[in-house]
């Protein structure tokens, strides 16, 4: 694997599968931020999502498993560990007879998943950290709770004195559940 610049961030050799098996081997937080970092920097990232979830649902209404396949595909490398990404993929491989992918799917679904859970507990002192914000009805589900409420929250300043902002789900059972959106705001967006 190439090694990260002297900043912290990959250089252009390194490639998703690259960071990926990183993270795996060392699944710490220096890790997954320079994962998190070269995805986040992927042509539509932070337009894709969206367009690509209510296509989706429409191939699986048809049961259209190729599309779906072909759909979340096309949007890589910008939904790389997007755990509902992947796990559609499971799904639609699965359903294709391609279980050897089914499981590789699901393995990075799972690890995806895992990466927002192990950032945190999900509470204000120490909330999830997420990719998108999908990811965090995602982590939600992986804990069995589902949000009935959302509200942004306005923190403390970062280290770079801009304010730091929070996702903050109600859940059913009357809990909640933070996550720590600051890394989401658009490059070059004022803060």
């Amino acid at each position: 694997m190439t090694t990260p610049s002297t900043d912290g961030t990959p250089d252009r050799a390194t490639t998703l599968l690259d960071l990926a098996r990183a993270y795996v081997t060392e699944p710490g937080p220096a890790t997954l931020q320079r994962l998190r970092a070269v995805v986040r920097r992927q042509p539509g990232f932070r337009t894709a999502t969206d367009a690509v979830w209510d296509d989706v649902a429409e191939l699986r209404s048809r049961d259209d498993h190729a599309a779906v396949v072909g759909r979340i595909e096309s949007a890589m490398p910008a939904l790389f560990f997007s755990p509902r990404a992947h796990r559609l993929l499971a799904d639609a491989h699965e359903a294709l007879g391609d279980t050897a992918r089914a499981t590789r799917e699901r393995r990075t679904a799972r690890l995806a998943v895992t990466s927002v859970l192990r950032s945190g507990d999900g509470t204000a002192e120490r909330p999830w950290s997420v990719l998108r914000v999908a990811d965090e009805y995602d982590a939600l589900d992986a804990r069995g709770r589902r949000s009935v409420g959302q509200r942004l929250v306005r923190g403390e300043g970062e280290s770079d004195g801009a304010p730091a902002a929070y996702d903050v789900h109600t859940c059913d059972d009357g809990s909640e559940a933070w996550f720590d959106v600051s890394a989401l705001r658009p490059v070059g967006a004022a803060r």
